[in-house]
């Protein structure tokens, strides 16, 4: 709502885009001896979501505007070492799950 000056309140309608879910899921299926970190960066944080260990298997799922396409990557690194960076675009489905499945 919104005072126009005179003290009366118009009434604005803000259309706001409908929500959409990507549920990331990375599962380590190739045994590696040494740590392994997966980073990737979800819509609704602010920052950059690690997880780093052996035999990895985690999800997170993120909330994002839908009905449109969206960057949408990961990095994995073993031993401090990057081994794999992958962008894709990837059309955000409304009000509905889209899955990110990446094994490695």
């Amino acid at each position: 709502m919104q005072d126009d000056g005179y003290g009366e309140i118009n009434h604005v309608d803000i259309r706001l885009p409908p929500i959409g879910y990507v549920k990331y899921h990375f599962k380590q299926v190739h045994h590696f001896a040494g740590n392994t970190e997966i980073r990737f960066t979800p819509y609704d944080t602010l920052g950059v979501i690690s997880w780093n260990g052996q035999d990895l298997n985690k999800t997170y799922t993120s909330k994002f505007p839908c009905g449109t396409d969206y960057l949408i990557g990961h990095a994995i690194k073993q031993n401090g070492v990057l081994v794999e960076l992958k962008l894709d675009t990837l059309y955000i489905p409304r009000f509905d799950t889209l899955t990110y499945y990446v094994e490695f």
